[in-house]
């Protein structure tokens, strides 16, 4: 006679193990961008100075991104930190996280290439929302499935829950103008420079939500 095969939990230090293996790998990947220049005279300094500020909007690409991803791995490590158990359904909320980790370079790549094009942002913005959003539903996930450390209080574990939520809000609310803001000045003959400007409108936000966050001790 066998009785039923024991309740199964993902080992945490092997997801960790992914987590920071596809973290490594999309930011290695991100630096394939940046391509060494061809230079006609090989000991000529002002050549091989033109054409690096050629690759000055891919280096930017990379750089950005590059923070970009450190902030979501930190991000992510201080959440995980906080997380007791792993069930399967959070292991499926993590695995979409990583699936916008790995896409993230193609987005970088787009910025690096194509530096003129509101379009890349379309691509590019989206993605920083979904890995906000996987990071506000893994935290949601855990606290409604009981999966936390058992010696954080609730109140710390719900204030944390409103300020993904209200991080993913803002993040996602500044794209969706990003979005509309270059349609209106592909549509409207309007200087695409002012189109920049909108992502500025996420700093009192996020200045506000910082405050927030100190006041309670979060």
């Amino acid at each position: 006679m066998t009785g039923p095969l024991p309740e199964f939990w993902v080992s945490k230090s092997r997801l960790e193990t992914l987590l920071d293996g596809v973290f490594a790998i999309a930011m290695t990947l991100m630096v394939l961008d940046l391509k060494v220049p061809d230079l006609r005279d090989r000991r000529s300094m002002p050549e091989l100075l033109v054409q690096v500020g050629h690759t000055r909007a891919a280096l930017f690409g990379f750089l950005l991104s590059v923070l970009v991803l450190g902030v979501f791995w930190y991000k992510h490590h201080r959440q995980y930190h906080l997380v007791h158990r792993v069930d399967r359904g959070l292991l499926a909320i993590n695995l979409a996280f990583l699936a916008g980790v790995a896409f993230f370079p193609f987005a970088a790549g787009l910025m690096g290439r194509f530096p003129g094009n509101t379009g890349v942002f379309f691509i590019y913005m989206p993605s920083i929302g979904f890995l906000t959003l996987c990071l506000a539903a893994q935290w949601g996930y855990a606290r409604h499935k009981s999966l936390l450390d058992p010696d954080l209080p609730p109140e710390t574990a719900t204030l944390l829950h409103v300020k993904n939520l209200a991080i993913a809000a803002g993040v996602c609310g500044v794209s969706t103008l990003y979005i509309g803001a270059a349609v209106w000045a592909e549509h409207a003959d309007a200087g695409r420079d002012l189109v920049g400007l909108v992502p500025i409108l996420l700093v009192p936000f996020a200045v506000g939500l910082k405050r927030w966050s100190r006041r309670r001790g979060v």
